[in-house]
């Protein structure tokens, strides 16, 4: 799914490299401002089993990137 691949970018551009940095986040920030996945239950069940097979530590980064670009 493109919407956690880009998500997964995003979290190692921003967590992963010894200095932080803010990562270019345009793309996700399209994918998840777009309505129909925002209320498409099936698309993020879909989703949450994607994140739900990563590492803790990508989960987290991932979790993190998220909470990030909330306001």
């Amino acid at each position: 799914m493109r919407v956690v691949e880009e998500l997964r970018d995003v979290a190692e551009a921003a967590f992963a490299r010894r200095a932080r940095h803010t990562p270019d986040d345009d793309l996700l920030f399209a994918l998840l401002s777009h309505q129909p996945l925002a209320v498409q239950h099936p698309v993020l069940g879909f989703a949450d089993d994607l994140l739900a097979a990563l590492d803790d530590g990508e989960r987290c980064a991932c979790r993190n990137a998220v909470r990030a670009g909330q306001p």
